[in-house]
Parts: C-alpha cells; structure tokens; sequence
C-alpha cells in the first residue's frame, strides 16, 4: 500500500498541477486508458467541488488531497476549508449544482461524506 498526500491552495492552477502529477503516477504503474479516465474524472470532480463550493475559489484556504493506492482498490479523499455539506439535509443544493457528486456516486464503489471531507472507494474490475 502507498499513500500519497498532499495539501494544495485552492487556485485552478495548483488544481491542475496535482491533477497532473496523479495522471502520470497512475500511467507509470500501468493502469489502463478506461480507469485512468474514470479516476482522472472523480478527482476533477473532487477538487472542483472543494475549490468552488467549499472554498468559495478563497485562493487563501487549502484542499488537502489523499490518494491510497493497494492492489485491489483505490480511495481518494479531499478535504476543504468549507463548512461542509450534509447530504440528507442540503438536498436542495444537490438539485442545483450537485450533478458532480451525483457523478462521483456512480464512478465510485463507495463515497463518503463527512462535513468537508469526501472520500471514494474504487475496486479494481
């Protein structure tokens, strides 16, 4: 098992230089193009959600992004400065602009949210 963690400013740029660096690691060990698309997805996902909802794009606050690679799965974690969501009670949030989590959700085997922490569980097929 590796883990990999990092804490980035809430700036697009840094975004996509983490996004980056990830795709590369995952090209190193050899993962296929489909996987590769569809953590490359939930990760953008992620950290769009934490820049522009829990951040509110504040360049000053942090995500902090955890990637734990094993042989049989995946989990990847990103928390915010935010005040976090609660699934059940900000449903009306979801109806506006939560298509991204909704997608997060079917991508991933498991999803997890806690306030302004969300993390995905992916099975290797």
């Amino acid at each position: 098992m590796e883990i990999i963690r990092t804490v980035i400013h809430s700036d697009l740029k840094d975004i996509k230089k983490f996004r980056d660096k990830f795709i590369d690691i995952l090209q190193s060990r050899f993962y296929e193009e489909n996987q590769i698309f569809r953590l490359r997805l939930i990760l953008d996902e992620l950290t769009a959600n934490s820049y522009k909802h829990g951040n509110k794009k504040d360049k000053t606050r942090f995500i902090e992004i955890s990637i734990v690679f094993d042989k049989t799965y995946l989990i990847i974690k990103v928390k915010d400065q935010g005040t976090g969501i609660n699934p059940c009670q900000d449903r009306e949030k979801f109806s506006e602009s939560g298509r991204g989590i909704d997608l997060v959700k079917k991508l991933s085997d498991k999803v997890i949210i806690n306030n302004n922490t969300i993390a995905c569980l992916i099975r290797y097929s």
